[in-house]
């Protein structure tokens, strides 16, 4: 059954690209609930996992509205379950940063919620999990700058974790990459 939901969510990916009727049916819908009850129905599925959190945020990029949805419905705890379950998987913690850093974007209530479940352990573990994939630090990075912005706290928490070296080494690493400088 999980192969068969992430082969689903992966078609999802490419239907709600089209930003009109298909991203409409599946926001006023309940596309964003019913990929979150998969996600959390089987964390053990890595493809579905990479699949949902691909999906996920594409739709919070089209639809603010889907990215405050996500949230509601626990997504935060979702995503990072996943990221934590799956390692091993640079593409699950890719997307798993790349949907942290939109959500923590959306404010400070999504900040403290991130931190509080652990996301800068699990952003500062896959940074320094997957030094030379360039993607993945340049969404790692991101969504450390977004959960730092305004919060001295997750600042501390993050240089207390590692992160001041992790940023250094990212950016010696993949010094002509702009978006990771």
């Amino acid at each position: 059954v999980t192969r068969e939901q992430a082969l689903g969510v992966a078609g999802l990916s490419y239907l709600v690209s089209d930003p009109d009727e298909c991203l409409t049916a599946f926001c006023e819908g309940d596309g964003v609930d019913l990929v979150l009850r998969a996600l959390g129905a089987h964390h053990g599925s890595a493809m579905l996992q990479e699949h949902g959190f691909s999906l996920l945020r594409n739709v919070g990029l089209m639809s603010p509205e889907s990215r405050a949805r996500i949230v509601g419905l626990n997504g935060v705890e979702q995503i990072l379950e996943g990221m934590q379950m799956h390692r091993q998987l640079a593409r699950v913690q890719l997307y798993g940063c790349a949907l942290l850093h939109d959500l923590a974007s959306d404010g400070d209530g999504n900040r403290v919620r991130i931190a509080s479940r652990g996301g800068l352990a699990r952003i500062l573990w896959a940074l320094g999990g997957y030094p030379v994939d360039a993607e993945l630090q340049e969404c790692g990075l991101a969504a450390l700058q977004a959960l730092a912005y305004y919060s001295p706290s997750n600042a501390t928490a993050i240089a207390d974790g590692g992160g001041f070296e992790l940023i250094l080494r990212a950016m010696r690493s993949h010094g002509p990459i702009a978006e990771v400088q």
